[in-house]
């Protein structure tokens, strides 16, 4: 079975907490969230990072394919 569905990952600033930063896991549309991080991370790039693991789980073929 293919997923058509597309996904995109939002790093976003933190609005009351200056310099940490989070995650959402949304449909490419923007209009609905899938999953947000608990956490919250000093930089954008570790935020991603553990992005990483979850956005994984909704392209299992496209991450078999980058295996083969």
């Amino acid at each position: 079975m293919h997923n058509k569905e597309r996904y995109v990952v939002r790093v976003t600033s933190i609005e009351f907490a200056a310099g940490l930063f989070t995650w959402e896991l949304c449909r490419a549309d923007g209009l609905e969230v899938i999953q947000r991080s608990t956490k919250s991370f000093s930089t954008r790039i570790e935020a991603l990072f553990d992005s990483a693991p979850n956005a994984a789980l909704l392209a299992p073929e496209a991450i078999w394919q980058l295996l083969i």
